[in-house]
């Protein structure tokens, strides 16, 4: 009786990790090895984790346009027309502010007033390059204007642009630019006396990202705009050919839009080659009709099904390790408990 007693605890040990292999083995055969589920998991992580990185890029530039509204500097230099001041205050917001590339001050009517004449190594902006700039007809043309200074309206306006006229021309892009704009309202009469509005150069953006590889390689990832247009500079200069027609990818976002998609998936034959195409929206940040941005990664087929059949060798090799430890751990325990069992 007194040898059953003792050899309680190898049993319950023994039942122990016996309990612990089946639930590992159950837990890795659990996975889901269905091709599409599997390979949208895999591939909405790299998308979620790019976007998040995009989201916190933009936020300072967001707040460094609301720190410069609320200046009682700008609101006196904007009442006063006071233009030599309000250049004053947009050269030392890009001197100070790392975040952004350009500030622009327009007025009442969406004329523009004021724009930073030194880039952020203090350098000065050309001549010829101002000029062009304060020739601009922002107040007919330029939409974040209109949003800005519409009578029933007083938010701020952000839109993802590829073809910014501020940072073509400051920068000899061609426009990829995060624009961000406020309206400057009167602390006293409530009235818009202007509009404050800072770009961020999308490279910024890129830089952060880093040179992501996907698919070992054979994948891309690209960001795009809510009308298929790229935020790629050697695509709009049209040193590259974009993967995928701009019009055709105009077709693709307009469904998507239309139907409300936050993700996307499709199947696109690329150079004879069976390619999965997923769209990512990033909606959880309001911009101007048709000036938002989504993430796009385009993988090879046959690389992602060549992944999933090695995650599934993976898992029965995981499988067969624990079983042969856990096999050779509870002989172990019996011939323990064997040899206690012996001995008088």
């Amino acid at each position: 009786m007194e040898k059953s007693k003792n050899n309680l605890p190898l049993k319950a040990v023994m039942i122990i990790i016996a309990i612990a292999a089946i639930s590992y083995t159950l837990n890795l055969s659990s996975i889901n090895t269905d091709t599409q589920t599997a390979t949208q998991s895999m591939l909405d992580h790299i998308a979620d984790k790019n976007l998040a990185v995009l989201k916190q890029a933009i936020q300072p530039a967001i707040e460094r346009t609301h720190i410069i509204e609320n200046s009682g500097e700008l609101h006196q230099s904007l009442k006063s027309n006071k233009k030599y001041k309000l250049t004053e205050i947009m050269n030392k917001t890009v001197k100070n502010a790392t975040e952004i590339d350009i500030v622009a001050v327009f007025n009442g009517q969406g004329k523009i007033q004021a724009i930073n004449t030194i880039y952020h190594d203090q350098s000065p902006v050309p001549q010829d390059k101002i000029d062009k700039i304060m020739k601009v007809p922002f107040e007919k043309k330029a939409r974040f204007i209109k949003e800005c200074l519409n009578n029933e309206n007083k938010n701020p306006a952000l839109e993802f642009q590829t073809t910014c006229k501020l940072t073509s021309t400051y920068y000899d892009a061609t426009g990829i630019a995060v624009a961000y704009s406020l309206p400057v309202i009167d602390k006293i009469t409530n009235e818009r006396i202007g509009v404050i509005s800072t770009r961020m150069r999308f490279e910024r953006i890129v830089k952060l990202l880093g040179n992501q590889k996907i698919a070992l390689g054979k994948g891309q990832i690209y960001f795009i705009t809510d009308n298929g247009g790229y935020f790629d500079e050697k695509i709009n200069n049209k040193s590259q050919q974009p993967p995928i027609a701009q019009k055709k990818l105009a077709q693709i976002m307009d469904s998507a839009n239309k139907n409300k998609e936050k993700k996307k998936y499709i199947n696109i034959i690329q150079n004879g080659k069976d390619t999965q195409v997923g769209i990512y929206k990033l909606d959880d940040i309001k911009t101007l009709s048709n000036g938002g941005i989504s993430l796009m990664y385009i993988a090879d087929q046959k690389w992602i099904n060549s992944g999933l059949q090695d995650a599934a060798f993976n898992n029965k090799l995981k499988i067969a390790i624990v079983i042969l430890i856990s096999l050779c751990l509870i002989f172990a325990l019996i011939a323990l408990s064997n040899k206690s069992k012996q001995t008088p």
